[in-house]
């Protein structure tokens, strides 16, 4: 799998003033506030369900189960995608996280 931080090592090099505008940005937005850190998780691999962008679902479900989110509220997530995104998008989310779903809703330790 490609590297997922490539698009911001790639800004870095090409523009170190835009790649620190960029991060003072996200560091601004993704500041822990009033939402738990998992919710905000959950809530970013549901957008990037919508955009079908992979490597964010991947990344961001991942950080999802490891502050905390439990089988109901990942499924729950889930099913907001389908009804909000549809069925390919649900399916495709689900057939993308397999790997990382399937351990977890089988209770064995989350990767």
């Amino acid at each position: 799998m490609a590297d997922p931080m490539y698009h911001w090592k790639l800004m870095e090099q090409t523009d170190p003033e835009l790649s620190e505008k960029t991060r003072q940005w996200r560091s601004q937005i993704c500041a822990h506030g009033a939402i738990p850190k998992k919710y905000v998780e959950l809530m970013r691999v549901a957008m990037a369900a919508m955009v079908r962008s992979v490597p964010t679902e991947r990344a961001h479900i991942q950080h999802a189960i490891k502050n905390g989110a439990t089988t109901e509220e990942v499924f729950e997530m889930l099913s907001l995608v389908l009804m909000w995104a549809g069925v390919p998008a649900y399916r495709e989310l689900c057939l993308n996280l397999e790997d990382i779903l399937d351990p977890f809703f089988q209770g064995e330790p989350s990767p």
